[in-house]
């Protein structure tokens, strides 16, 4: 459990809370990036966790560290393995599978993997989202002592994890581990938000942000993302080397501007209109914190831009 609260006495107090929170996290990724470096024989590591984790952020500042030691690591984004998005509409025109293995070209990544561990000059695809195909090719091969850092929702799922494990592989897990209480001592009432709560909200603003995507069609994806989550990723935590957990205490206070007018345009005949009143409910005595206050290479970056 985490805590943030509605009690600052000033804008200077929430720059401080701001970057306490990120020192925190920062402490917990030089920490994983330790046990990365001092791994003896490590050649591969797979960073996953389910949507909205910050696992794009984690796996540069990962890598950033590798580099800085001496090792010369690699990102490759299972994303760009994406089959081309016809092939993968659920329903017609709305629905595309992004979670599942059958959205990968699995064999091509399996490919790629073994030519670059045999000494060959592979061809990683590119996968652009806004056509929804892949776009081309780069070359890439190995010197001795790389490392290729996997990162993507699929890189812990059975398929990949029985590849990986052929090539020494270090799993790093993360995801919005820890629930957010709101301490307020004028209010009695408990206000919480767990982390699968927190992880909707980031994607809901980064949705919109991103893709123009309305709250509606957000909850609408985000039923069959939490059921892929609970049958393909979050039962592989156990086998994960290093958990992290990218909460933010001051998350809520910071998103705040962001979601309620969100939430505002949830029809009042929705299913999901109990869901925005409760959290138009949980964030009203939140003090807002600015977004500058934020640092450019914070995880939250990821949601807010």
């Amino acid at each position: 459990m985490k805590h943030t609260t509605n009690n600052f006495s000033s804008e200077q107090q929430k720059r401080e809370f701001v970057l306490q929170c990120e020192h925190e996290f920062e402490q917990s990724l030089d920490d994983a990036a330790n046990f990365i470096i001092n791994t003896k024989g490590l050649s591969m590591v797979a960073i996953t966790g389910p949507t909205c984790s910050g696992k794009t952020t984690t796996s540069k500042k990962i890598i950033k560290e590798l580099t800085a030691s001496g090792l010369n690591a690699r990102v490759i984004s299972i994303d760009d393995f994406f089959k081309d998005r016809a092939s993968r509409l659920s329903v017609p025109g709305v629905k595309v599978d992004y979670d599942s293995i059958d959205a990968l070209d699995f064999p091509y990544l399996a490919e790629c993997v073994s030519g670059l561990y045999s000494g060959k000059t592979v061809k990683m695809p590119l996968y652009d989202f806004v056509t929804g195909t892949r776009s081309g090719y780069y070359d890439l091969s190995l010197k001795k002592g790389d490392i290729l850092v996997f990162e993507g929702i699929q890189a812990m799922y059975r398929e990949l994890t029985e590849l990986f494990s052929a090539y020494n592989c270090l799993k790093v897990f993360i995801s919005v581990a820890s629930s957010l209480f709101v301490d307020d001592e004028n209010d009695c009432h408990d206000r919480f938000f767990d982390g699968n709560e927190l992880r909707l909200l980031r994607r809901i603003v980064r949705d919109h942000r991103e893709r123009n995507a309305s709250p509606e069609f957000t909850f609408y994806i985000w039923e069959s993302v939490r059921e892929n989550e609970e049958k393909n990723i979050f039962p592989n935590i156990d086998a994960a080397d290093i958990r992290l957990d990218s909460t933010l205490a001051y998350e809520a206070n910071l998103i705040k501007p962001y979601i309620e007018p969100l939430m505002d345009l949830v029809p009042a005949d929705s299913s999901h209109r109990s869901f925005a009143d409760a959290v138009l409910y949980k964030l009203a005595p939140l003090e807002p914190i600015d977004a500058s206050y934020v640092p450019a290479n914070s995880v939250y970056r990821e949601f807010l831009g």
